[in-house]
């Protein structure tokens, strides 16, 4: 997840919702929010697909879809509210085939 403020409490619900592994929500505030910091975690190859809260990013990270598709991850633009309900049907219209469910 690219944006905002990291809040554990929504990420471990994200992660025992989608049965993930782990949720990765790094810091992009003012003094960090360079988006070239973002490519080795974008690139790992345990990143199925990254979440961009696009409400709440800075300009700088407007580069985050070239990675995303310099790796081959699927980018989802999530553009309010990021719990459970409203990002499930934002990831599987675009990716469900692509990772394993969905039409």
């Amino acid at each position: 997840m690219i944006g905002g403020d990291s809040r554990p409490e929504h990420a471990e619900r994200l992660r025992t919702s989608f049965e993930l592994a782990a949720v990765l929500w790094p810091v992009t505030n003012e003094h960090n929010a360079s988006a070239a910091r973002l490519e080795p975690l974008i690139a790992r190859p345990e990143v199925t697909v990254v979440l961009l809260l696009i409400r709440w990013i800075r300009h700088s990270l407007n580069d985050v879809a070239a990675m995303c598709e310099r790796h081959d991850k699927p980018l989802v633009r999530v553009p309010g509210r990021y719990d459970v309900e409203t990002v499930a049907p934002l990831i599987l219209a675009p990716c469900g085939r692509r990772l394993g469910g969905g039409p």
